[in-house]
């Protein structure tokens, strides 16, 4: 299978569960005993939040999903969308990939969202390299604002910035849709043959 220089992921986050709660370690895929995930059918729980929107997986499905072996070895980059909630899990994904954490990108929307403390109005994105790629271009602010489009979708200014600062290939994980120059790896969209193996039994008859 090819190897990606470049890889977006929008994990799918269960919002019920998260590294400090419920205290047990990642367990990546190719660790012993570990198999890529297995997704329960949408249907099987109450549809509520993001859930009612797509499917979500938990922490353990998201580590298990062989993403850094499909990263080039040498010069590669990794994206890792998370909220403030997830900001500990994003960083452990992102060490368990094989990556090292550089900075982190902030969208910052104009309307208010949902908030127990702050109302967030803010997403985050955790960029990392393997082992010292460069990036393309030093002129880019961490901070970008754009538009929400649909429940969970990420803007395409996001896109505009990897492509400014990543080389190709690009691979672009969880995806909902595919986009012009990007493979592609969920259950919205067309997912090349060589990675629908990784995804869960009732996805790959839709493919």
């Amino acid at each position: 299978m090819p190897k990606y220089r470049t890889i977006v992921v929008d994990p799918p986050w269960a919002f019920d569960q998260t590294w400090a709660t419920n205290g047990k370690p990642f367990l990546f895929y190719g660790a012993e005993g570990v198999e890529p995930p297995k997704r329960k059918a949408p249907g099987t729980i109450q549809p509520r939040g993001a859930v009612a929107k797509y499917s979500v997986m938990s922490i353990a499905e998201i580590a298990a999903t062989p993403v850094g072996e499909w990263a080039e070895n040498e010069n590669a980059h990794m994206y890792i969308w998370t909220t403030n909630t997830f900001m500990v899990e994003a960083h452990e994904l992102m060490k368990g990939w094989g990556f090292r954490q550089k900075t982190i990108l902030t969208w910052v929307k104009p309307k208010l969202g949902m908030g127990t403390y702050y109302r967030n109005n803010t997403e985050h994105v955790l960029f990392g390299v393997r082992p010292k790629s460069p990036v393309l271009r030093k002129d880019v602010r961490p901070a970008f604002s754009a538009e929400q489009g649909r429940h969970s979708e990420k803007p395409a200014a996001f896109y505009d910035i990897v492509q400014s600062m990543s080389p190709p290939p690009y691979l672009d994980v969880f995806a909902r849709r595919n986009r012009f120059g990007w493979d592609a790896f969920g259950d919205e969209c067309f997912t090349p043959p060589d990675l629908q193996k990784y995804l869960p039994e009732h996805e790959k008859m839709v493919q």
